[in-house]
């Protein structure tokens, strides 16, 4: 397998790959009583670090040169973080419940964002497979003219 790098990345990949990455630090859970409210990032549960880490697979992915490659880990990177995603939610709404607290306990625009951000990554992903194959390396110069045939 010949994995190659180009200096020129993959614009769609990488605009949803840093978006995801900050969406990690951004509330993804809130909490309100009494008049206070106090929030948590991506990191609280632990499920977070995984969207932190495929959105940094994201970004070195779309410095990828092949394009079949590049499309199918960042479907996998998308997928991945959308799991962590939804499991952040799952577990944030689950010990709501289980300590009473679910009125209290809304997710945050950080979960709404990052969940966005990996389908983003998922349809960019599948998007790019569906392209026609387009070459890594330049085609090669036209060769030269055949010279004129002589003249009598």
């Amino acid at each position: 397998m010949n994995i190659q790098f180009t200096t020129k990345p993959y614009l769609p990949a990488l605009v949803v790959s840093i978006v995801l990455f900050i969406t990690v630090f951004l509330p993804w859970a809130t909490v309100s009583a009494g008049g206070v409210s106090a929030s948590d990032n991506g990191t609280a549960y632990g499920w977070g670090y995984l969207a932190l880490i495929m959105s940094i697979l994201g970004v070195l992915l779309s410095f990828v040169t092949p394009q079949k490659m590049r499309a199918m880990g960042l479907m996998g990177a998308g997928l991945l973080a959308l799991i962590g995603v939804i499991v952040y939610w799952l577990r944030m709404h689950g010990d709501a419940v289980l300590y009473g607290v679910e009125d209290f306990v809304s997710p945050g625009f950080g979960l709404f964002v990052a969940g966005i951000a990996a389908l983003a990554a998922i349809v960019i992903g599948i998007m790019d497979l569906r392209q026609p194959v387009q070459p890594s390396q330049p085609p090669p110069a036209n060769p030269p003219a055949p010279p004129p045939p002589p003249q009598q």
